[in-house]
């Protein structure tokens, strides 16, 4: 993402930290956004979620899923 981008569509980082616990093996992430979850894709457009439920995958196998709801978002996974 380019530093253009982020200033035209006034996104920044959340300052807020999350909070990581554990439950039953899962490794469990919870955020809370000042505003809501914005950002930037690598084709340089503003994505917004108000209610969302997908998955996160990385190039290990990795895998967690998430739940976002508004200011609210949940990470879990093993």
């Amino acid at each position: 993402m380019s530093e253009r981008a982020r200033e035209y569509f006034n996104t920044y980082p959340c300052p807020n930290k999350p909070r990581y616990f554990t439950l039953f093996g899962y490794l469990f992430s919870v955020n809370w956004a000042n505003d809501c979850w914005t950002w930037i894709t690598d084709r340089e457009t503003e994505k917004t979620n108000y209610l969302h439920f997908g998955k996160v995958r990385n190039m290990k196998g990795q895998t967690m899923y998430e739940i976002v709801i508004w200011r609210f978002l949940l990470l879990w996974g093993k």
